[in-house]
C-alpha cells in the first residue's frame, strides 16, 4: 500500500505500481497526470480499513502522515511515523 504524493513520482515507482497491483492512494492535485487503468487505485476509506488486515504503508512523501492521522490515528503506523518525523 503507498499513498502516493504527486509531485514526487519515478517512471519506475509508477511500473512497479502497476506490475505488482500495489494499492495506491492518490494524495494531492493528480488531474490527468495518474489516470491508468492498470493502477490499483483505491479510495480513501477503502485504503485505510485494509491497515485494518496488517497490510503496511509506504509513501513518497511527508504529506502522507498527515492523511495516515486522519483515518487512522490511533494506529501504531501513525504515531510511529510522527515520532520519527519529529
Amino acid at each position: 500500500m503507498i499513498i502516493l504524493n504527486e509531485s514526487i513520482v519515478s517512471p519506475i515507482l509508477l511500473k512497479v505500481l502497476e506490475e505488482q497491483q500495489i494499492p495506491v492512494l492518490e494524495q494531492g492535485q493528480w488531474g490527468e497526470t495518474l489516470t491508468s487503468e492498470k493502477l490499483n487505485i483505491q479510495k480513501d476509506t477503502e485504503f485505510f480499513k485494509s491497515m485494518e488486515m496488517g497490510q503496511r504503508i509506504l509513501t513518497n512523501s511527508e504529506n502522507g502522515i498527515t492523511l495516515l492521522g486522519h483515518f487512522r490515528p490511533n494506529s501504531n503506523e501513525y504515531i510511529w511515523s510522527k515520532l520519527l518525523k519529529d
